[in-house]
């Protein structure tokens, strides 16, 4: 796959039509949310192609536009995949620090003092921690059996590569029964790091893809 340079100098969105999801998903994902600030990032393309997701951020390549950042509604759960963590990197900036309080409060269905499983993305916690989260760190082998404790997994997709078919279903099924699941990265630079050509083996999209929604 090509990887999608970006222009992230200051990247201005819009609302990205057709939008399948309800307008007020994409409204309560930006809510205060006026720009992203992340020199340098190459973004890499997210694929939003189920009947329950949506694109919620775009971007310019060449003279086209492509999902920056997706959603999806999977069973009585939700979904969030961006392509780069620089979207979300910058939480000094108030309009980033918003933008990361909306995702996690939109994947815990607006549920007050949410617990979230930070298994990657540690970046975020200081941010979730103010805004009254519960935030609790985990690895790979204790998802299986820690899922229920939690409300919103923000993962580690590099490091569900290997994980046994049997771990990505528990968490597929722990999604589709209400949980939040997130993942941010350039599938571009997962591929050129591992040499792996199929981004549909990327431990992330082995979870989302069943609901239309892929790095």
């Amino acid at each position: 796959m090509r990887s999608v340079a970006v222009s992230l100098a200051c990247v201005l969105f819009a609302a990205c039509a057709p939008v399948v999801g309800e307008p007020a998903d994409v409204a309560e994902l930006l809510r205060d949310v006026k720009q992203v600030v992340a020199p340098g990032a190459l973004v890499g393309p997210v694929a939003v192609f189920g009947d329950q997701a949506f694109t919620v951020m775009t971007g310019r390549s060449g003279k086209q536009r492509l999902a920056m950042i997706g959603a999806a509604r999977y069973g009585r759960g939700r979904i969030v995949l961006g392509g780069h963590e620089g979207l979300y990197g910058n939480q000094q900036i108030a309009d980033q620090a918003a933008l990361v309080r909306n995702t996690v409060a939109w994947l815990a269905g607006g549920k007050a003092g949410a617990r979230v499983l930070l298994h990657g993305h540690a970046g975020f916690e200081p941010t979730l921690t103010r805004a009254g989260f519960k935030v609790t760190r985990v690895t790979t082998g204790q998802l299986p059996g820690v899922l229920s404790q939690g409300d919103v997994l923000l993962a580690a997709g590099a490091q569900l590569d290997k994980a046994s078919q049997g771990t990505i279903d528990v968490i597929a099924k722990w999604i589709e029964n209400g949980g939040g699941y997130f993942d941010a990265v350039p599938i571009w630079g997962w591929m050129q790091v591992t040499g792996n050509d199929q981004a549909a083996a990327y431990g992330s999209n082995r979870v989302t893809a069943r609901a239309g929604l892929m790095l």
